[in-house]
């Protein structure tokens, strides 16, 4: 999208961007497809010919079909929502996890030979030579990032924060990411709730706000040994790409009991899983964090696991997928 102090038409790197003007996301999801179709219909008037067509968006795909555009690749980043008939001319489905791809079969078991599974990249990542170079960093944190949104759980996290602080020593909770809704948060009111429920703990739970750039995101990554991701999105998440950053710093994963992130966390190896739809699951979660809290060892072990996984996700060996991909179809 057009923005401020960006140019409409640029090239950069090798890579030409076109900028169309878009809109802030609202509160009211039927706006939000209204704005998404809009959007659309000016990228569909000025699209080049090309050999693959790659969208994420939820109108484009409808519009587009003629060939000359490309062959149509979707990206699918979520859970489908009933809309995938809108979708069958396309040639190819691409989404993120496995779980991701056995919920499109479901729904459209025509679709089957045109799904394919490519995992999101870790783009950030520690430039260390070994893994002792990853723990000099540390320090008694707990991390969380992503939208502050009721859908993420963070409800869960605090309680259970709250539940273990007077064991936790000098541990802080840090909770970083914005509460907006045009940036995707659960806005104001919602934001003042998980603040008041966070003075239970003093001064221990922050609110960070948004990491501007990367490179205050990565110290807040750096600095954390546990990392939680609590997410009660059963329809929402399709990989969880904040979990897996965060082991590519040696951060210790903490996560709900979605099957998206089953892609690379290994319950006991390089991370821990909690029953979130347990009438129980703040104890449940509170129980893990003190038990790596009290066990440095476990942690370390854990961490190194975590930091080892990670590596399968680098950027160059999942943009190889992309291209060998694109070829298939072009061949094809």
């Amino acid at each position: 999208r057009s923005y401020k102090g960006l140019n409409d038409n640029e090239i950069s790197g090798g890579v030409r961007y076109i900028r169309l003007k878009s809109f802030n996301a609202t509160s009211s999801i039927y706006i939000n497809l209204l704005l998404d179709f809009i959007y659309a219909f000016r990228v569909y008037r000025i699209l080049p010919n090309a050999d693959i067509l790659v969208s994420n968006s939820f109108s484009l795909p409808v519009l587009v079909r003629n060939k000359k555009f490309g062959q149509l690749y979707i990206h699918l980043a979520r859970i489908p929502k009933r809309q995938l008939f809108l979708y069958k001319h396309a040639e190819r489905i691409q989404t993120l996890s496995k779980a991701v791809q056995e919920e499109i079969i479901k729904q459209e078991p025509g679709m089957r030979n045109k799904v394919i599974v490519i995992n999101n990249p870790v783009q950030m990542k520690l430039n260390a030579n070994n893994f002792e170079e990853v723990l000099k960093y540390k320090q008694h944190k707990i991390l969380y990032v992503g939208r502050i949104h009721p859908e993420k759980g963070i409800d869960i996290l605090i309680k259970a924060f709250n539940k273990c602080v007077s064991d936790l020593n000098d541990w802080e909770l840090d909770i970083v990411g914005p509460w907006d809704v045009e940036m995707g948060g659960g806005g104001r009111n919602y934001f003042n709730q998980l603040n008041m429920l966070s003075k239970s703990s003093g001064d221990r739970i922050k609110f960070r706000g948004l990491a501007h750039n990367e490179q205050v995101l990565e110290e807040y990554y750096k600095k954390a040994k546990i990392f939680v991701y609590p997410s009660i999105a059963e329809k929402g998440e399709a990989l969880g790409v904040a979990p897996l950053e965060a082991m590519s710093f040696g951060c210790v994963p903490v996560v709900s009991n979605l099957d998206c992130f089953r892609e690379y966390l290994e319950e006991n190896n390089n991370g821990y899983v909690f029953d979130h739809r347990s009438f129980n699951s703040v104890n449940l979660l509170s129980a893990i964090i003190l038990r790596l809290v009290d066990n440095n060892q476990e942690l370390i072990n854990k961490s190194r696991n975590a930091y080892i996984k990670s590596k399968m996700f680098s950027t160059d060996r999942i943009a190889s997928l992309y291209l060998d991909d694109f070829t298939n179809l072009i061949g094809q």
